[in-house]
């Protein structure tokens, strides 16, 4: 039952953070996104992750680059919640996600999808890399839990 109720706390840290955010003056812009790196193309929540010891939430982001031959590549985050101040912060754990980085459709675009059927506290993302000047096409199972930087990949067909 504590167990229910840290993760309780921990929502509702996040809960709190996302309406104090809500509460910044119309029109203005927080520093927060005014510095955001013009590399990430896409911040996606992923859900709560504990081991244990530590727990939080995951993220997985996707940045993206180059000129001619635009690409994208996957990284997964572990976030620990500080329930007094209701902010985030990075855990140990901020990954490259090779498998799918260093396998690349031509141009590749990624599209995420979370598979709501994994359990609670465990990350499962569908990834779709996209070859933009081909027509080929990679798809993946991306499957996070428990200690911050651990993750698995597998490709289906």
């Amino acid at each position: 039952m504590a167990s229910v109720n840290r993760r309780l706390l921990v929502f509702g840290a996040i809960a709190t953070a996302a309406a104090t955010g809500a509460a910044i003056a119309e029109g203005a812009v927080p520093d927060s996104v005014a510095s955001l790196d013009t590399a990430i193309h896409t911040v996606f929540p992923g859900g709560y992750w504990t081991d244990g010891t530590r727990e939080g939430a995951f993220r997985a982001i996707v940045t993206e680059g180059g000129v001619e031959h635009v690409g994208q590549w996957l990284y997964l985050q572990w976030l620990v919640t500080d329930v007094d101040s209701g902010r985030s912060k990075v855990a140990a754990a901020t990954v490259a996600v090779d498998e799918i980085n260093q396998v690349r459709a031509e141009g590749q675009v990624l599209t995420l999808e979370r598979d709501d059927t994994a359990k609670f506290g465990t990350l499962r993302l569908k990834v779709t890399a996209a070859g933009v000047h081909s027509d080929k096409v990679l798809r993946y199972v991306v499957t996070a839990a428990g200690a911050a930087g651990q993750y698995a990949v597998r490709r289906v067909e």
